[in-house]
């Protein structure tokens, strides 16, 4: 029999939640020698799809900075230099596309990951014209993003020298 209160999340995501997050850091938190390490920052109102996106992140390597809004995420920006951006596309307040042409204009070669539940509604040159380097639907591929994300940051040379640079 259906429960009509039960849980309808998609298996995968809650198979992903199953086990602890990783506490959230905030940039002051993080020791100077995680400075040569990928730091990340997502960016999504959804809690739950927040912290599986960090949780992904973080079991390929990745240190995670967390963000509810753009505005937020712009604020975080003033401590830490991410190596990676993974921003929800429609969030209340500032939209995911304001935020990624806002920071695109401070930090050209940063990489940036779209992920939406209305992809469908954006055209794949408009996200790219906004500097997004790929973009996911929700509910996500787990496994895709993860490769993606490690993909997009192992391919990018401006990426690859700030890693390489201890003093960063």
């Amino acid at each position: 029999m259906h429960d009509p209160n039960a849980n309808t999340e998609a298996p995968l995501q809650r198979a992903a939640l199953d086990t602890e997050l990783p506490t959230q850091m905030r940039p002051e938190q993080l020791p100077d020698s995680l400075s040569r390490e990928r730091l990340a920052l997502v960016v999504d109102d959804d809690d739950l799809v927040r912290s599986l996106l960090t949780k992904l992140l973080s079991a390929s390597g990745f240190h995670c900075l967390q963000a509810a809004s753009g505005e937020q995420a712009l604020g975080l920006l003033e401590e830490r230099q991410p190596h990676l951006g993974v921003f929800d596309v429609k969030l209340p307040g500032m939209s995911g596309a304001e935020l990624a042409w806002r920071i695109k204009e401070q930090m050209p070669d940063l990489p940036l990951v779209a992920v939406s539940g209305s992809l469908d509604l954006w055209d794949p040159d408009d996200l790219a014209d906004l500097g997004f380097d790929h973009a996911f639907s929700k509910p996500l591929d787990c496994e895709e993003f993860v490769r993606v994300c490690g993909n997009i940051c192992a391919r990018d040379t401006a990426v690859a020298g700030r890693l390489a640079d201890p003093r960063r």
